[in-house]
């Protein structure tokens, strides 16, 4: 799916949003926002925006709080 102007600087402001967090909370919007919506979002017949809201929310690679 063709992302739009609006879905990418949505996408954008959501990283820069879960950056700003401090190491610990980085998963918690994916975790915590993210999943319930794109579930509901899912159940309702919205699959490509499920699935954009849950990738979204994931941190980048290396931002891993619970890396040791």
């Amino acid at each position: 799916m063709a992302r739009t102007a609006v879905e990418s600087a949505l996408s954008i402001l959501a990283q820069l949003a879960i950056e700003s967090l401090p190491h610990r909370f980085k998963w918690a919007p994916h975790n915590v926002i993210a999943h319930p919506l794109s579930e509901i979002l899912f159940q309702l017949g919205c699959r490509e925006a499920s699935v954009w809201v849950h990738d979204i929310t994931v941190p980048r690679e290396g931002e891993d709080p619970w890396a040791i």
